[in-house]
């Protein structure tokens, strides 16, 4: 309500603005006599402004005495709540409390001219975390609440819970004034405050544990810079160059440690940003290779609705050759089809939906695990298959053993990769599996598809070795299937 109040304003004094004067060589107009109004028929009086909430001003200002920013303010006026609004606590010396949104509820006290403020702020725990260590900083953020004068720990609700991409946490704190005395509220304050950075302190030393939900943007961004500076270090102590050439399979190969210097993970978090000239000069201009990074940026260009037309017919010449529509750079199909799944539109977006999936399949077939990840994520989502897409459904086992038994994205198997390329070796790329039977089978159609994909551009191609269970008879080698020779299967 608060933002339409500029508007209001604006519209207001538009209105009751005076006439402008005659544009020239406008005829003007002819003077016409007084007109006599009979009493009757004088317009009513405007209507005495409403009186002034003192209530509600007296909370107000009690707020603000007590160094407050109070950013939105109103009345609900319930039996249980009097009025609620957004503050900030503009004194603190820590940016992070200081940009913080508190919200603010005001209960009616038993005691005449008394209130109880309730104070609440959502936070989310850093994404980069793991398992072990954010178990141990919740533990630690726990003993703050437990010893802290002002915030308790509150319940996140489900759907709230469902929508955020970390674990959430709600603060709560409560205090009891009375009008005319901002000292208790101001002390109140000072404490609140200090709780408060001593909850965002926890886990500093690893890079911190919860962030404001406004901060969870900057964070995408550190997040990146800190995964490019690690992946930049295992370069560096595989004997690697920091920037890898821009073309030729040990950059163009998704399998390659060069393909994908920024971790598929970070592309993710940086999908949210709008500024894709601040995330690239972050991680500098050669941190992603071309024509991937190229296509990233444009990914995030596609975000601001006036460039979109320029932008998506870039990524997509990328993704596709504009000539013959034959499939160009993985990582282009890839972002190519997070551009369609981002446009959808409101009514028939099926075949939009199917041409994203084939996207998807064609950069899974290329080596990008992330595109396969994606790609069965989307076939998930769908309950039945869409018409035109029915192979995607048909053939989604031999994709889900891939996704099973496929890691690339690990990097001492990525750097080994790289430094095959830059050798000349091309010997087949071997990965492990358990896999019997009908999975097995569809195992090795999938792995046949990427092969026949991947020979024709001349990179290493991919071929299974069969982990034998104990107390199980080895399969025969001269009765496996070479690699090598596998096509691609019709039906694609």
């Amino acid at each position: 309500m608060s933002r339409s109040l500029p508007l209001l304003l604006l519209l207001s004094l538009s209105l009751h603005a005076e006439p402008s004067s005659p544009a020239e060589g406008a005829p003007t107009p002819v003077a016409q006599p007084p007109v006599t109004t009979p009493p009757s028929a004088e317009p009513a009086k405007p209507e005495p402004p409403a009186p002034e909430d003192k209530e509600l001003a007296a909370i107000r200002g009690l707020l603000v005495a007590a160094g407050f920013q109070v950013r939105d303010f109103r009345r609900l006026g319930t039996e249980d709540l009097v009025a609620m609004g957004e503050v900030r606590l503009a004194a603190s010396l820590d940016r992070t409390a200081r940009q913080a949104d508190l919200s603010v509820f005001v209960a009616p006290a038993a005691a005449s001219g008394c209130w109880r403020l309730t104070f609440l702020v959502r936070l989310v725990e850093m994404p980069y975390l793991d398992d072990s260590d954010a178990e141990g900083l919740r533990e630690e953020l726990a003993g703050i609440l437990t010893r802290s004068k002002t915030w308790r720990a509150g319940l996140v609700r489900e759907e709230d819970a469902a929508e955020s991409e970390t674990r959430p946490h709600l603060l709560i704190a409560a205090h009891h004034v009375a009008a005319g005395e901002p000292r208790s509220l101001a002390a109140f304050a000072l404490e609140l405050e200090r709780d408060f950075r001593e909850a965002l302190d926890v886990g500093e030393d690893v890079g911190g544990f919860l962030v404001t939900e406004p901060g969870s943007e900057r964070f995408s961004l550190w997040y990146a810079s800190q995964d490019l500076a690690r992946r930049l270090r295992e370069r560096a102590e595989s004997g690697l160059p920091a920037q890898p050439v821009p073309a030729g399979p040990a950059t163009e190969d998704p399998v390659s440690h060069a393909s994908h210097v920024l971790h598929p993970l970070g592309l993710r978090r940086l999908y949210r940003l709008r500024d894709p000239g601040e995330i690239l000069g972050q991680l500098g201009d050669g941190a992603l290779p071309v024509p991937g990074r190229e296509a990233f940026r444009l990914s995030l260009v596609c975000h601001d609705a006036d460039l979109r037309p320029a932008a998506a017919k870039a990524l997509k010449d990328l993704a596709y050759d504009p000539r013959t529509g034959a499939p160009r750079d993985a990582w282009a199909l890839y972002h190519w089809a997070r551009h369609l799944m981002r446009t959808l539109p409101e009514e028939d977006h099926a075949d939009q939906v199917v041409e994203a999936l084939d996207a998807l399949r064609l950069s899974a077939r290329l080596g990008c695990e992330h595109a396969l990840g994606y790609y069965l994520h989307l076939l998930d989502c769908s309950n039945e298959p869409l018409v035109g897409g029915e192979s995607h459904w048909e053939q989604r086992l031999r994709w889900d053993m891939l996704w099973i038994n496929f890691s690339p994205h690990d990097p001492a198997e990525a750097l080994e990769v790289e430094r095959d390329y830059r050798s000349g070796d091309r010997s087949p790329i071997r990965f492990g599996s358990s896999a019997r039977g009908e999975e097995l089978e569809q195992l090795r159609l999938a792995v046949d598809e990427m092969n026949a994909a991947r020979r024709a551009r001349g990179w290493k191609i991919f071929e299974i070795v069969r982990e034998t269970p104990a107390g199980e008879e080895p399969e025969d080698p001269a009765k496996q299937k070479d690699p090598a020779e596998a096509g691609s299967v019709a039906g694609r």
